[in-house]
C-alpha cells in the first residue's frame, strides 16, 4: 500500500451514532492491498466486507455521513470488537 496518510481514529468506547454496520447511509470502504476498492453501504454488504478484510494488508475505512458533512475513519480489527455488531451477537443481545 503506497498511501502514507493519516484518518482519524475510531473512540475506544462504543458509540451508538458510530454503529458501523446499521448506518445504511455511512459506507464502508475496504482498499485490498493490491489497490482494488471496495464499498458496502447495507449490513450484508458490509458483512462481507468484514469478512474479507485481512488487517495486515488491506485498509477498512468507514465515511460516517451527519447533517452537514462526512468524517472517514481508519478501522482496525479491535475498532470492528467496539463498534461493529454482528447479526448473532445482536441476537444474543436482545
Amino acid at each position: 500500500m503506497f498511501y502514507k496518510g493519516e484518518f482519524r481514529k475510531l473512540p475506544s468506547d462504543k458509540n451508538p451514532a458510530l454503529d458501523i454496520r446499521h448506518q445504511n447511509i455511512s459506507p464502508l470502504i475496504l482498499i485490498r492491498g493490491d489497490g482494488e476498492c471496495l464499498y458496502a453501504n447495507q449490513p450484508e454488504q458490509k458483512d462481507e466486507l468484514v469478512k474479507i478484510y485481512d488487517e495486515a494488508a488491506d485498509m477498512l475505512l468507514y465515511a460516517w455521513t451527519g447533517k452537514y458533512k462526512t468524517d472517514v475513519f481508519q478501522v482496525t480489527a479491535e475498532d470492528l470488537k467496539i463498534h461493529y455488531v454482528w447479526p448473532l451477537l445482536e441476537k444474543t443481545l436482545n
